[in-house]
């Protein structure tokens, strides 16, 4: 992400699981001039969020990477439409890996799509 360019979206409409590689060959197209370890971090929680989109959701799945240049955060989101669930939401080895490299996280769920967030800073 470039100055002028605070948010990138992804959109991947088909059903089926996104493609790591693609996701990942976005995220360094994104990311081209970022410290290596810091496009490392960026490509794990967003990973882990896609999965977990995929998982417990239904296409069309987004993925988001925004700058929040006031709070000097990169904030990394995806978006589903929410399927029916009939369990309640878990800590699980994905999100604890996103909760162990975000400043902090969350869920926002609606009636029409469910946004899980996380916001890094690097120094």
């Amino acid at each position: 992400m470039t100055a002028g360019n605070d948010l990138v979206v992804l959109v991947m409409s088909d059903p089926t699981p996104p493609d790591p590689a693609e996701v990942d060959r976005w995220l360094r197209e994104r990311l081209d001039g970022w410290p290596d370890h810091e496009a490392a971090v960026v490509g794990v929680v967003a990973g882990e969020l896609v999965r977990n989109a995929w998982r417990h959701g239904a296409a069309p799945y987004l993925l988001e990477l925004r700058l929040d240049r006031e709070q000097d955060v990169l904030v990394v989101s995806a978006l589903d439409r929410p399927a029916r669930r009939s369990r309640p939401w878990r800590l699980r080895a994905g999100l604890l890996l996103v909760d162990a490299l975000a400043v902090r996280w969350g869920v926002e769920s609606r009636a029409d799509r469910t946004r899980v967030w996380a916001e890094l800073r690097f120094d």
